[in-house]
């Protein structure tokens, strides 16, 4: 039992050189839990606790040992899958004959109107003339309302004015 102390050195000594040499040959944004220079002087510093706190908490997940025929510092290749950017509406494959469709089916609903323009719909063929048509049924709206108004209120006269409301208190 004299040799126990020299194999767990010799074991510990390897440990510490296969961490070095790992964190030296990991890409930098494959390291977990702190930077890339952090970890290294962790492993350097204290030997038995960086290496096996690197191999556990550092160490890129689902990286494997170095195969035969891969240099022994370089990292393994890993697939490491990027965060899957999410698709606009218009860059969907499916966007564009959707659209295709109801821009016909539109045209044909609008043909069965019987106006191409969209004056079926209410919509002008000339914007001046649909924003003078619609002021003027907003004027005489309007003005129907000021009449309605004025009728109700109490002592209206003929020509649509009213009077001063009575006073709440009367004079003494």
């Amino acid at each position: 039992m004299p040799y126990v102390g020299g194999i767990t050195g010799l074991i510990l000594l390897g440990l510490w050189l296969f961490a070095i040499f790992d964190v030296i040959g990991t890409d930098e944004s494959c390291c977990r839990n702190l930077p890339k220079s952090m970890w290294l002087m962790l492993v350097i510093f204290l030997p038995a606790i960086g290496s096996i706190s690197w191999l556990i908490l550092g160490r890129p997940e689902g990286a494997a040992l170095p195969v035969l025929g891969v240099p022994f510092g370089k990292a393994p290749e890993v697939p490491y899958r990027t965060a899957v950017q999410p698709l606009g509406l218009e860059d969907s494959p499916r966007y564009l004959g959707r659209s295709q469709e109801l821009d016909r089916r539109l045209d044909e609903w609008l043909a069965r109107q019987g106006t191409p323009d969209g004056d079926a719909l209410g919509v002008e063929g000339d914007l001046g003339d649909g924003l003078a048509a619609r002021e003027a049924e907003l004027d005489r709206r309007e003005a129907d309302l000021r009449r309605r108004e004025a009728a109700a209120q109490p002592g209206a006269d003929e020509s649509g004015s009213s009077s001063d409301p009575p006073s709440p208190n009367p004079p003494a």
